[in-house]
């Protein structure tokens, strides 16, 4: 594209110019009577470099500086090739969404009671250190008896078992095969 801001821009193209008709000049006397009191720094410019009613025609380059100008400012998202590249996208995904995992269905419906027996193994594990820690102190300060801290010890150990299994071969604690 050509340089529009340059100084010499006005010199590469053809001016066209255009005489003012007689009733501008007739205009332009009666003007000058009345602003002859006013002074040379108030005077108003000739009538020839004011814009005149009538069209100019333009300059082939200069029309085609213009319109690549105008088309380079066009944003990306003003563009149609922009719109289908993205229905294509979004069409791609939406079919790879349902052919791909189709497989992995069974895996993902088990994924949240999985996730729950991990956690639930996590606080077991830490209940069974805690109570195995009371078990082994007998310090007195427990609000159980031994009896009683073993036969709770016992029963967390099988939910353990059983919720690791749940995570590790499915089968139990609502996590298919």
């Amino acid at each position: 594209s050509a340089d529009v801001s340059g100084p010499d821009h006005h010199k590469k193209h053809k001016r066209v110019s255009v005489e003012p008709s007689p009733e501008h000049h007739e205009i332009k006397k009666a003007d000058d009577d009345d602003n002859d009191s006013v002074g040379s720094d108030n005077a108003r410019k000739p009538l020839a470099e004011s814009t005149p009613d009538e069209l100019r025609e333009m300059d082939p380059e200069v029309e085609t500086d213009i319109l690549k100008s105008v088309t380079a400012l066009h944003h990306i998202h003003n563009r149609a090739s922009t719109y289908v590249v993205v229905l294509l996208l979004t069409l791609a995904m939406c079919i790879c969404s349902i052919t791909i995992p189709s497989r992995f269905i069974g895996q993902m419906v088990n994924l949240g009671p999985t996730s729950n027996n991990a956690a639930y193994r996590r606080t077991l594990v830490k209940s069974c250190a805690h109570l195995a820690r009371e078990l082994v102190l007998n310090d007195g300060f427990s609000r159980m008896e031994q009896g009683e801290i073993a036969g709770t010890l016992k029963g967390i150990l099988n939910q353990l078992r059983a919720a690791d299994t749940a995570v590790r071969r499915g089968e139990s604690r609502n996590v298919a095969q």
